[in-house]
């Protein structure tokens, strides 16, 4: 499995935002290599998807045990504290981790209702030549 690419994902995630609809709507051609497009980043950022969720509950895992050692250290039992504490705490040491699974997570929404938008299009003006041919 490759790294975790915050980075590229965002870079993704602009070029989604950037794609102009009136553009598309002009031609098949664009609207297929856009779907095309967006497939492959689909499949990329879904393997991120994964990479994220790991990396946040490899941090949630850590934050845990980290509890738990510190409350152990001062003979202290962590049910004292009752479960809404302890995972307050062990969310706000994993804010960052979410959040970025988050971003990922809707990226990949976006790529599919993007794709599915274009099948709508491309289906739209196939139908208009189509109808165009037998006028």
């Amino acid at each position: 499995m490759k790294a975790l690419d915050f980075k590229e994902v965002q870079i993704v995630n602009e070029k989604v935002q950037a794609i102009d609809p009136a553009f598309l709507a002009s031609s098949p051609q664009m609207c297929y290599e856009t779907a095309i497009w967006c497939a492959t980043q689909r499949a990329f950022t879904g393997e991120q998807m994964a990479m994220a969720k790991k990396e946040w509950q490899d941090a949630k895992k850590k934050a845990y045990v980290s509890f738990v050692m510190s409350n152990e250290a001062n003979n202290e039992r962590v049910e004292k504290y009752g479960v809404l504490v302890v995972k307050d705490f062990i969310n706000a040491k994993c804010g960052d981790f979410e959040a970025r699974y988050e971003y990922i997570e809707r990226t990949n929404n976006a790529l599919g209702s993007m794709e599915d938008v274009l099948r709508s299009v491309i289906s739209a003006l196939k139908q208009e030549m189509f109808s165009n041919k037998y006028d």
